[in-house]
């Protein structure tokens, strides 16, 4: 079975640790104890923006762990359960700062405390808003033989993050990513999704669906 990889933003139950008493064969439905926790990588891709520093992440969890119960070819199986993910291009905080999770467990998993959802809280009360006017586009992934250019001239984003960063924070700081990996290779106008990050900046990020539209040239 292939291992699981989390990418940074998952909610994942794991660091299970089995209370058996008798193995009876293997057969035995042993209990385990699902530790909660939010869980960060460097190498995610589209939940969090590009250097985001997901260990200032301050949040609380309405429960702590959940109690699974199942046979000992399956805890085997499984080092850690995901529980859901958060995409921050889609996290106002100031406007909500909690999340629920239904709680799916795979089959064969028992919840032995019978929680049907987990609410993560994020505290809020240190961040502001600001609306930038972006203007550092950087197109990557380019078709070979296409000069691409941007059609707008900047774009309109409403950005979240730490009142000491949003205080000094400009339009110089974010990059507008326009990944073409996915545009037709051949010439005309496309609308394309960006993604947009401050790379110094740290606890900060863009609210929001966001795309510009290019102009495809044959070279």
């Amino acid at each position: 079975m292939a291992a699981y990889i989390p990418e940074q933003g998952d909610i994942i139950m794991m660091n299970f640790s089995p209370q058996a008493s008798h193995e009876q064969g293997g057969r035995r439905p042993h209990a385990a104890a699902a530790c909660l926790v939010l869980y960060g990588d460097e190498n995610a891709r589209l939940n969090v923006p590009e250097n985001f520093p997901v260990d200032e992440l301050s949040y609380s969890l309405s429960v702590d762990s959940i109690t699974v119960a199942a046979e000992d070819s399956v805890l085997r199986n499984h080092s850690s359960l995901v529980l859901g993910y958060i995409d921050f291009k889609q996290m106002n905080l100031l406007t909500s700062s909690q999340m629920d999770f239904a709680v799916q467990l795979p089959e064969g998993f028992t919840d032995m405390d019978d929680i049907e959802v987990v609410t993560v809280s994020f505290e809020a009360d240190d961040l502001a808003s600001t609306n930038l006017s972006l203007k550092n586009f950087q197109l990557v992934n380019v078709p070979e033989g296409f000069t691409v250019t941007v059609e707008e001239s900047a774009l309109r984003v409403y950005v979240l993050g730490k009142k000491s960063i949003i205080s000094g924070i400009a339009a110089g700081d974010f990059v507008v990513k326009v990944d073409l990996s996915d545009m037709r290779t051949r010439a005309g106008k496309y609308e394309m999704p960006v993604s947009i990050y401050a790379p110094t900046k740290g606890y900060v990020w863009a609210v929001g669906e966001y795309s510009v539209t290019v102009d495809a040239k044959a070279s």
